[in-house]
């Protein structure tokens, strides 16, 4: 998803290829996560990413921000590189 051309204005890799920002909340729950969640909620989206041990980045406006639906939000896991899909298979939910 983060690779697609066409979500360029709404997500995007950092620029470590480490992380991810979603770079406009609103609309990216509004057309982006109903494509591949059964809601466009951009709340149960960020705990959907907690729940398997993704995390906020500190420095990125976000849940500690003033206004939470304003972007971007910044996302990082150990196990997310970009060019390294073999990764993804440790990224599980927390025991």
């Amino acid at each position: 998803m983060v690779s697609s051309e066409w979500l360029a204005e709404l997500i995007a890799w950092g620029y470590d290829g480490a992380s991810f920002s979603v770079l406009n909340p609103q609309e990216f729950a509004r057309s982006v996560l109903p494509q591949y969640f059964k809601h466009s909620n951009f709340q149960s989206f960020v705990l959907t990413l907690r729940t398997t041990r993704w995390v906020h980045h500190p420095n990125a406006p976000g849940p500690s921000s003033g206004n939470q639906a304003e972007g971007p939000w910044e996302f990082k896991h150990p196990f997310f590189k970009r060019d390294s899909p073999e990764l993804l298979s440790q990224v599980k939910r927390k025991s």
